[in-house]
């Protein structure tokens, strides 16, 4: 078998975890990134944070989102619209896109390039936006990416934003709403279900699969 036959093969999965399912989309071979997807309030960071850090890493995003009490020091890294167009000129981000939280308010969001001296699998959180921008994103970019679609109702999202973020002003939370969780499902190899009774189980599940097309 030729090499590019053998990395484009589709690994064979016998079962799936109880919280996932696949989506009609082939599996990558030989995993080196995944993104979770998926909208607001389905618990990707929950899901994330959970994972085994020996066996992944975590890829923080530079944001101009301002720093708030339930922010996460390991997935954001907050800067001002200055500071981040500089990183963006100087080549440090890699992939960049734009969200619209209502009201006027405009948010960056952006990766920096990976660092290959890490021999982790690299996770890179993303959001409901992240892949309406796929055509400006960098030739190999998703290379060995498996994409995980995170996925909870709408009752479970709103009742989690209104926990989180207390505060939250109004039109960002509507914004946030707004977002179809079923949306990432048709983007994604996988999808993991995060509410209910997979909620216990969901990060393992995720663990165990990364470890077996890897």
């Amino acid at each position: 078998m030729s090499k590019e036959s053998e990395i484009s093969r589709k690994p064979q999965i016998d079962a799936y975890p109880a919280s996932m399912k696949p989506v009609s989309r082939e599996i990558p071979h030989h995993v080196k990134k995944v993104f979770f997807a998926g909208a607001s309030g389905v618990g990707k960071s929950t899901v994330i944070g959970r994972l085994d850090v020996e066996r992944v890493h975590v890829v923080p995003r530079f944001t101009t989102f301002p720093r708030r009490s339930d922010s996460l020091p390991w997935e954001n890294i907050h800067l001002n619209p200055w500071e981040f167009d500089m990183l963006e000129l100087d080549g440090t981000i890699e992939v960049s896109w734009n969200r619209d939280m209502g009201n006027g308010d405009v948010v960056k969001y952006g990766f920096p390039v990976r660092n290959d001296d890490d021999s982790r699998i690299a996770v890179y959180p993303t959001n409901s936006l992240f892949f309406d921008h796929m055509i400006h994103m960098p030739p190999g970019f998703l290379d060995g990416a498996l994409i995980v679609g995170v996925f909870a109702p709408n009752i479970v999202r709103t009742i989690r934003l209104q926990q989180r973020s207390p505060d939250m002003p109004t039109h960002e939370r509507e914004a946030r709403l707004s977002d179809n969780p079923q949306s990432v499902v048709n983007l994604s190899h996988v999808v993991v279900n995060n509410y209910g009774s997979f909620e216990k189980c969901s990060s393992e599940d995720v663990m165990d699969f990364i470890a077996r097309i890897s």
